[in-house]
């Protein structure tokens, strides 16, 4: 039997499915409905989807939450399993993966720039410093959340070196970085997705993980252009269906 996939946009299905044939064995997808948590949660769908701050309004329903979600109070996905829902960050997870396949011998020493919405930023470099990454710059979409950001990290995380720029600011970062992590639209901040293309703070070789690319290839072509080790967003999203093709076989 099929599993259900809630709240997938129909570009991530089709792209994943377009690329991977199977997982449309696997899987059946529904575009979101933008139904209620708790309505949500009552159609029994095996894996739901969340945009950033959607959690929030799952929180107060789920009650098997991990210790890493309970402190970051972040998650991008929901498994059921048997009669509970555990809440996840999945996207972190395969990020991690898709940097150490292309990285084997990247250094944790090296600074990572992680900019973009705040569940992802926070849940990604959560996932990074329990890693051993322990220097970050992080820019956001709303400056007034990076407190926010410190705050938890430093919660469970000890010894981090974490600094702040704004979107507007990206082209005056004087150090250089191995890392680049972003899942920033340009809707979100024109000029300073454009700014990203100049690459200035990124060390030759480094690596640019665009969480973003499907929408706007342009980042990744750049990146290319500067010879930079490029993980795109169709990569990202087929270790989410292949970590969840996993999920479904071997339920917690």
């Amino acid at each position: 039997m099929k599993k259900t996939v809630y709240g997938f946009s129909k570009i991530a299905a089709d792209l994943s499915v377009k690329d991977h044939p199977q997982f449309n064995e696997k899987f059946d997808f529904i575009a979101n409905e933008d139904l209620t948590a708790a309505a949500t949660l009552a159609r029994n769908f095996d894996f739901i989807l969340l945009g950033d701050g959607d959690y929030e309004q799952f929180r107060p329903l789920i009650k098997a939450i991990g210790w890493k979600i309970n402190h970051l109070s972040v998650a991008d996905l929901i498994v059921r399993e048997a009669n509970h829902y555990r809440p996840m960050n999945l996207e972190a997870d395969c990020i991690l993966h898709a940097i150490q396949t292309h990285m084997v011998t990247m250094s944790t020493s090296t600074t990572v720039l992680v900019i973009g919405y705040f569940d992802f930023v926070l849940s990604v470099a959560a996932k990074l410093a329990l890693a051993g990454f322990s220097k970050f710059i992080i820019s956001l979409a709303n400056d007034s959340q990076f407190t926010i950001i410190k705050k938890r990290l430093a919660e469970f995380i000890f010894n981090l070196d974490i600094k702040y720029v704004s979107l507007n600011e990206l082209t005056q970062i004087q150090q250089t970085s191995s890392l680049l992590i972003s899942n920033l639209s340009e809707k979100v901040n024109q000029e300073a997705y454009e700014s990203l293309t100049y690459f200035n703070f990124l060390s030759a070789g480094g690596v640019f993980v665009d969480a973003h690319s499907q929408s706007n290839t342009s980042l990744i072509e750049e990146a290319r252009r500067a010879e930079l080790n490029v993980i795109e967003e169709s990569e990202i999203l087929t270790l989410k269906f292949k970590t969840m093709v996993d999920l479904s076989k071997n339920p917690s």
